[in-house]
This record gives structure tokens, C-alpha cells and sequence, in this order.
């Protein structure tokens, strides 16, 4: 079942809900990164940033980054292992810069050679009494 483009299945212990998966299809296709190598985290530390590259992106690139990072933090609602790199990206929207691109970059990466996120809520016992049952 899909509610709000989540995939949302019914199971013997519970619901799962997934991302929906064609998100980072677009994030990958949108910034062209279909060749790219994977990345094993979201984000890296400040200090491996390089501050020379810290030019500003022109209005073109600046509207391609926000519109990606918008989608990226619509995604983090369901992937808590990319939240906190894709909040540090949201900070650089009204003046996105060089630095901020490649950090997108880096969360599609990781995006890309991971396996999809799933939140599971399980049940201690069936809810009957809630009026929800298993179709």
C-alpha cells in the first residue's frame, strides 16, 4: 500500500514503511551521478572539507541544489541515516556554495550503493481491539 508516496506493508510483527525508492532515483538522475561510486556515509567531518572551494554556485546550479536538498530532506522523514548531512546541507540554501554542492553530492552517493532504509513498528500483540486487521 502507498500513502504520500511511502511504501507501507503489513506484516505478521507489525508495519514496515519504506522511503518511496523513486526519490533517489531522481536525486541521482537530477544531479548525474548514475556512474558515481558509492560512499559508505552520508557526510564527513567539517574538517576534511576543503575551504578553498568555497565559491558561490551560480543562480542555475543554486536553484538545481536547492531543488535537490528539498528532496533529500523530504527522504530523511524516512531515512534517519542521511538526517543530520542533509539538515548541515539545508543550511546553505539561501547561498549555496561550491562546498555545499559537493556535500549533496556525498548524500546521493551514499544513496546510491545503499540498501533502502525501513522503519519497523512492531506490535507487542494483535489490535483487535483498535479495529485494525491485516488485509
Amino acid at each position: 500500500m502507498r500513502i504520500l508516496n511511502r511504501i507501507i506493508r503489513w506484516t505478521d510483527a507489525g508495519l514496515r514503511i519504506e522511503a518511496d525508492p523513486r526519490h533517489v532515483e531522481i536525486l541521482i538522475k537530477e544531479m548525474g551521478l548514475e556512474e558515481a561510486n558509492p560512499v559508505k556515509t552520508p557526510g564527513v567531518k567539517d574538517r576534511e572539507r576543503d575551504d578553498n572551494n568555497e565559491h558561490p554556485l551560480d543562480k542555475a546550479e543554486a536553484s538545481l541544489y536547492r531543488s535537490c536538498v528539498a528532496r533529500a530532506n523530504y527522504l530523511a522523514q524516512d531515512r534517519a541515516d542521511i538526517a543530520y548531512a542533509v539538515k548541515e546541507a539545508c543550511r546553505d540554501m539561501a547561498n549555496p556554495k561550491t562546498n555545499s554542492w559537493e556535500q549533496v553530492k556525498r548524500v546521493v552517493r551514499y544513496l546510491n550503493g545503499g540498501t533502502p532504509s525501513r522503519l519497523r513498528i512492531q506490535l507487542a500483540e494483535p489490535c483487535r481491539h483498535l479495529g485494525l486487521r491485516r488485509h
